[in-house]
């Protein structure tokens, strides 16, 4: 029973805080992804005081990376975690030769629960985020989209963000919605 408790912490944290994990098990990777994290944030602060921004949280056992929510919009933002560029094989989007399937699945699960919670909480009003993944680690990306996920680089995120994928929520829904997440997941 120990063995089997001990291994679903393990699991469940892992799962929670992958970043702990590369903390202990690779030291220069880890680097590499604190990092791209301060320079997101960095470049996500430069938005107006119109977008309220949340960096990484767990919210229903996911974790978010950056979520950014606004009138003029709700938008997820995972990273990639690897340095190579956005490349297509095979009908799947991979990056240094390693597939991005987990990072763009967990992307859109994230946005129907979001999806799915403000519809709960606000009287059934429909509203998809936008997903978005960030290649922090370039300023632009070869790609523009994949499966309807915009790609980016980190110099593009904040004209994507306020112009390309801006679209109209009522303000007291997108207000009320930041502050929910604040308090409940901050």
């Amino acid at each position: 029973i120990t063995i089997v408790a001990i291994a679903m912490m393990s699991f469940v944290s892992f799962y929670i805080s992958p970043l702990a994990w590369k903390r202990l098990l690779n030291k220069s990777k880890f680097q590499w992804l604190i990092e791209n994290e301060k320079k997101t944030i960095d470049t996500l602060t430069n938005l107006s005081d119109d977008y309220f921004i949340l960096n990484d949280f767990v919210f229903e056992l996911f974790h978010v990376e950056h979520l950014v929510i606004s009138k003029n919009g709700i938008f997820v933002i995972a990273k990639c975690p690897f340095d190579g560029t956005a490349e297509v094989i095979n009908g799947s989007l991979y990056s240094s030769g390693k597939s991005l399937d987990s990072v763009t699945a967990k992307l859109w699960r994230l946005c129907h629960l979001i999806k799915i919670i403000i519809g709960k909480g606000f009287d059934g009003y429909e509203c998809m985020p936008k997903p978005i993944l960030l290649f922090a680690h370039e300023e632009k990306s070869s790609l523009k989209e994949f499966n309807d996920i915009t790609l980016c680089g980190l110099s593009e995120i904040n004209k994507i963000i306020t112009e390309k994928l801006k679209f109209n929520i009522k303000p007291e829904i997108a207000e009320g919605f930041a502050v929910f997440m604040k308090q409940r997941y901050m």
